[in-house]
């Protein structure tokens, strides 16, 4: 239940292929890309994805000529993913790769032989091991970031956050022993950013958080009674037009959620889902939880 903290410096554009394992390089000049994708405001072409396998999702990246920005294992029985992707181009432009069924040793090699530093990483149980979906960027140049990973308990999670590092992302997932687990990647908080994090709290909760200025960055929701959701929020961020907002949806589909975005000229951020277990009204109901940042 550890991390590899890093300092990379130089970006490689090599499409390492291993048994279970997807490259998402496509270029033999890798750019690094923007410091954190999720702050940046300069409108691009995005597409949202949700219960597709990894050989469509490689497809859809390829058509696309696009690069992950987010990947959230849904189901593991057939593997699944929901996943958010932006153009490869501008601003976004990036030398990238992204795997799936690899182990924590295979992560931290890839990482050290692309010279890359992960932006999403999500566990999940795969007989008695655990196994990660990840992607990850080059990490040169002005969007060079000092970065840290690591998995566990939450109370891990929170103890090993190197000092004077912020994160970027929060998931979760039930490990082979049927214990919940968490993962997380923190940047150097080079920027001064200030920021919070909650495990397992309530969408009410999240709302009073983020009202009226702050924004979220990440969130996972815990597929469990309570209805827990985790979360990454930044407050009073710079931005141009506003602030992103997460908006928690009931028995929408996700193209519905894509037309709210598109008609809102809002980019998703993230996609995560969850099935509300509890007796009432929602029993049974999937929710999904996605932030939107302005792309205009």
């Amino acid at each position: 239940m550890s991390r590899v903290p890093s300092f990379q410096r130089i970006a490689l554009s090599l499409c390492l292929a291993a048994v279970f394992v997807l490259c998402g390089a496509r270029s033999a000049h890798a750019s690094p890309g923007p410091g954190d994708d999720r702050l940046v405001s300069t409108p691009t072409a995005w597409w949202m994805y949700n219960n597709i396998s990894g050989s469509d999702l490689s497809t859809k990246l390829n058509d696309n000529h696009a690069r992950l920005t987010d990947l959230r294992v849904v189901s593991t029985s057939p593997l699944l993913f929901s996943a958010v992707m932006v153009a490869n181009s501008g601003v976004y432009s990036s030398g990238w790769w992204w795997y799936y069924g690899v182990t924590e040793a295979e992560v931290n090699n890839h990482l050290s032989a692309n010279n890359a530093r992960p932006i999403s990483i999500q566990g999940y149980a795969s007989g008695s091991s655990t196994h990660f979906a990840v992607v990850m960027v080059s990490n040169t140049g002005s969007a060079h970031r000092n970065w840290a990973w690591y998995y566990g308990t939450s109370s891990f999670i929170k103890d090993s956050r190197p000092s004077g590092y912020r994160p970027i992302m929060l998931g979760n997932y039930i490990n082979s022993s049927g214990d919940r687990n968490y993962t997380t990647i923190f940047v150097e908080n080079t920027e001064g950013y200030t920021w919070g994090w909650y495990f397992n709290v309530t969408s009410s909760t999240i709302a009073s958080l983020l009202n009226p200025y702050n924004s979220l960055i990440d969130a996972s929701a815990n597929d469990n009674d309570a209805m827990g959701i985790n979360i990454v929020f930044y407050e009073n961020l710079p931005t141009p037009h506003g602030v992103v907002q997460g908006t928690t949806y009931y028995t929408i589909s996700v193209g519905d959620m894509v037309s709210k975005a598109l008609a809102d000229d809002a980019r998703p951020l993230f996609l995560t889902q969850y099935t509300l277990h509890g007796s009432g009204t929602y029993d049974g109901y999937t929710q999904y939880l996605s932030s939107r940042r302005d792309n205009y």
